[in-house]
């Protein structure tokens, strides 16, 4: 009978089972899921759990085993003694000795936080046999608060601390952009690997297409930019292209946009290309992308021009999900439209698409099939203030760990509204009209005049959460 149980996933955690009390620990670096932390070195390692072992039984032998067993300690130091040995290697052929460098593993671990992994305690049962309408996460978990409710206290703390405040939730940095939601995550994780691997081996034959929907407001653009910047670094301004597809009347316009694409992949750069509002004027510009797409060239008169290796983004304008974009078969209008439009040949020449959640609560679609997709909110998004803490911290400039200072009842009406009207938009836009008026800390007083908040939110909501907070 096997009364504990670790298992490890390489430099992101360790989960620890203890079959006799029927519970569950998991230890792992709340900032570099997904594969992040190792994406920062190259080459391979061996013996990395030999290192894991041994450090994980040192901390065992100093134990007295008639007390409870505790093993978090051991597995903290043998992820930190993995990940310092897949650092620094086995030292150069020369080096004497050689294999494990375990003096300066041990050093430089003891130089280290002690609190520089997340910790979640659960129940094993609770979390095979979870009954809940929505996935069991580590998120729930590391709030530590009743679910079903949107996790405002939480919020309040990131925004007022930063998110260090909070150390056992997991999120993911891309650039300036911060998330904290699990599928969104693994979503940019996946596009970024998409692109990495596009520009290091792709053979330019065709373009990497991607595409992302969201809410108005949801921060579509930004999310890619700051992707594109992690990826492109310093120069990404010198390769991104931006085309709003809406203002586009004729395709000499569209063919125009190819050419400025392809002068930049002529000077050997890999141009980022934004086609926004790319489901705008009734799908009319699907056909016009398909030969480009599978490809990679497009007409002009006669003439047959390369487009050249290149990413392209397609970010949607009236639909907020891939699921709202593709209606379901049938024989109704929205469907006949779609196939009309040659969408299913646009989409399966898709190599990837994301969900991105803005600053309100993630809607759900109602019903796919009518003639404009009909939305209600997920009442199982709980995460939404969060989400806004995070963008208000982006929008102010505030350090990771700097303290915001700012009016208590004021925050938190950025954190309880129901909506914001034009979702990022309308809080960048009321954050820095209060931010202009130069004071010190952000009060109240700072705020613009009804008729301009009116325009972002209820200003009766608004100013009932800030009473109810004085």
């Amino acid at each position: 009978e096997i009364g504990h149980l670790i298992v490890t996933f390489r430099f992101e955690g360790a989960l620890w089972i203890d079959f006799k009390k029927n519970k569950g620990t998991f230890i792992f670096d709340p900032g570099h899921l997904e594969g992040q932390w190792e994406a920062q070195y190259s080459g391979r390692g061996l013996g990395l759990q030999s290192c894991f072992t041994t450090m994980l039984v040192e901390s065992m032998s100093k134990q007295d085993l008639q007390d409870e067993l505790d093993l978090k300690e051991g597995m903290e130091l043998g992820l930190a003694a993995m990940r310092e040995h897949f650092r620094l290697g086995h030292g150069h052929g020369d080096s004497n000795p050689k294999g494990v460098q375990f003096e300066k593993i041990e050093k430089e671990i003891s130089k280290q936080s002690s609190d520089r992994f997340g910790k979640c305690n659960f129940n094993i049962a609770e979390a095979i046999n979870n009954k809940k309408d929505r996935p069991w996460t580590l998120m729930d978990i590391g709030l530590s608060q009743q679910t079903g409710y949107p996790h405002y206290e939480p919020a309040m703390k990131i925004l007022k601390q930063g998110l260090s405040s909070i150390k056992n939730i997991p999120y993911a940095q891309f650039g300036n952009m911060l998330t904290i939601d699990r599928g969104e995550i693994q979503s940019l994780n996946g596009i970024k690997g998409l692109i990495e691997n596009y520009r290091k081996k792709g053979d330019g034959k065709s373009p990497l297409c991607i595409a992302v929907f969201g809410q108005p407001g949801s921060g579509k653009s930004f999310g890619i930019k700051q992707l594109a910047k992690g990826i492109w670094q310093e120069s990404h301004h010198e390769y991104l292209l931006e085309f709003n597809l809406s203002q586009f009347s004729y395709e000499e316009q569209l063919i125009g946009a190819f050419h400025l694409i392809r002068d930049r992949a002529l000077k050997g750069l890999v141009p980022l290309v934004f086609w926004d509002e790319f489901d705008s004027m009734d799908l009319k510009w699907l056909s016009h992308f398909l030969a480009p797409m599978q490809d990679g060239c497009f007409l002009e008169g006669q003439t047959m021009h390369p487009v050249g290796k290149s990413v392209f983004v397609f970010a949607g304008g009236t639909s907020y999900t891939m699921e709202a974009f593709i209606p379901e078969t049938g024989n109704t209008e929205r469907y006949k439209k779609f196939i009309a439009s040659k969408g299913p040949d646009f989409v399966s020449r898709l190599q990837g698409y994301i969900d991105v959640l803005g600053p309100n609560k993630r809607k759900k679609l109602k019903c796919a099939n009518s003639q404009e997709p009909e939305w209600e909110d997920d009442d199982s998004d709980l995460y939404f203030p969060i989400r806004r803490a995070l963008l208000l911290r982006a929008i102010d400039g505030v350090s990771p760990d700097e303290k915001l200072d700012a009016d208590e009842g004021l925050l938190r009406a950025f954190i309880e509204i129901d909506e914001f009207k034009h979702g990022a938009r309308s809080v960048a836009t009321l954050w820095t009209l209060m931010k202009n008026r130069g004071q010190a800390k952000i009060r109240r007083s700072d705020l613009p005049p009804r008729e301009q908040m009116s325009l972002h939110v209820n200003y009766e909501d608004f100013m009932k959460l800030i009473e109810n907070n004085e």
